[in-house]
């Protein structure tokens, strides 16, 4: 009984700090500062589910930053290494977006982008951030179905 009295306190203090450097941003790979990056995705001014955010390092140098997926109220947080930890300080970033149906089988995102390409291409996307350490970004991003 003694051991478990130590150990349920210990247990609850470590998932507590784990929990809380989650919101202020960690390591990523080789110790580099990662800043959380979250936002709400609006189409013709209405917040849109499972709409995909890709994000682009612009000077090519962070390769893989796994795509998010915006939840029912448009909301979505980019992340490294862990769910929602944001990316690596010191780069400026470009997000591109594809909206397509979700097949729960596959996993997949599958069928005609809704936005028919508009805003898969890096080059010509106009949502750009800069993350800087211990500066998370928060991003309202307004999309068109229409031309």
């Amino acid at each position: 009984m003694a051991i478990a009295k130590w150990y349920r306190p210990w247990f609850v203090e470590v998932l507590l700090l784990t929990s809380l450097a989650g919101c202020f941003g960690g390591k990523g790979p080789a110790g580099v500062a990662l800043v959380p990056v979250s936002g709400q995705v609006y189409v013709d001014g209405q917040p849109a589910a499972m709409v995909q955010v890709i994000c682009h390092a612009v000077d090519g140098k962070i390769s893989t930053i796994p795509p998010a997926v915006s939840d029912e109220m448009g909301r979505f947080r980019l992340s490294t290494v862990q769910q929602g930890d944001g990316v690596p300080a010191g780069h400026e970033y470009v997000l591109t977006f594809r909206w397509a149906e979700f097949d729960s089988i596959s996993m997949s995102f599958r069928g005609e982008d809704k936005f028919q390409g508009r805003y898969e291409n890096p080059s010509n996307s106009p949502i750009r951030f800069r993350a800087e350490k211990g500066r998370p970004v928060d991003l309202r991003i307004d999309l068109s179905i229409g031309e």
